[in-house]
């Protein structure tokens, strides 16, 4: 082998590093949160359950066993935080597309009280005509759970109308 060096892949990687260019530019994640989505629940615990609770449970509770309740219909109380209903800008900058479909949400605080913190809220997604919450308000709903250890997604259930 002559004419040939083989490097440590630690240098490897400096080289690679240094010398190569990215075809495309991958974006920049930040620590801000979107209004539209559910917070990054990856980091918070996930427990087992024996039993799907058939008394109200908090959005904590709920946070901490998505991938057990996961399929369940649940009863969830909780305190608003915000609710965000079509034509509402977010905070995050990010708004729909025009024409494309917006799903009313409700956060619900799933840490101590007044804490604001979005690892610490439940998002709930609404029917488009409900929209009557107020920050501070404590509410019981019936919602299904769809989750697993890294994401969840919770609807409100409607009553046969």
């Amino acid at each position: 082998m002559t004419g040939t060096r083989r490097l440590a892949p630690a240098l490897l990687a400096v080289v690679c590093l240094a010398g190569c260019t990215a075809a495309t530019t991958a974006p920049t994640p930040t620590n801000q949160t979107d209004d539209y989505q559910q917070a990054d629940v990856s980091g918070l615990p996930d427990y087992s359950l024996d039993d799907v609770p058939t008394t109200p449970v908090s959005p904590q509770f709920v946070l901490e066993h998505r991938s057990a309740l996961s399929g369940s219909i649940i009863r969830l109380r909780g305190t608003v935080v915000r609710l965000l209903k079509p034509g509402t800008a977010s905070s995050g900058g990010f708004n729909p597309q025009p024409g494309a479909y917006f799903v009313p949400r409700v956060f619900l605080d799933a840490g101590p009280a007044g804490s604001g913190e979005p690892n610490n809220e439940l998002m709930v997604l609404l029917r488009e005509d409900d929209t009557d919450y107020q920050a501070g308000q404590i509410i019981e709903i019936d919602a299904i759970v769809h989750a697993s250890h890294v994401a969840i997604a919770v609807n409100r259930v409607y009553p046969n109308s």
